[in-house]
């Protein structure tokens, strides 16, 4: 009974949290260098998502982006 407990309360709070790291992207990108904002402005909740998910490091990319 416990372990379904603990299930329940994870998935309650997990619209929470993909709402507030949602909304900690968007605010990191006011203060973002101009073409990364460009590339976040407009962009729906999912979209932000996905644009920055895409800015993840890849294996054998450059690691610094100027």
């Amino acid at each position: 009974m416990e372990v379904i407990g603990a299930l329940m309360v994870a998935t309650r709070s997990c619209p929470s949290v993909h709402t507030k790291t949602l909304n900690q992207i968007r605010h990191l990108g006011f203060c973002a260098p101009d073409a990364l904002r460009e590339r976040l402005a407009g962009l729906s909740p999912d979209g932000v998502a996905a644009e920055a998910a895409s800015l993840r490091p890849r294996p054998g990319g450059d690691p610094v982006k100027r």
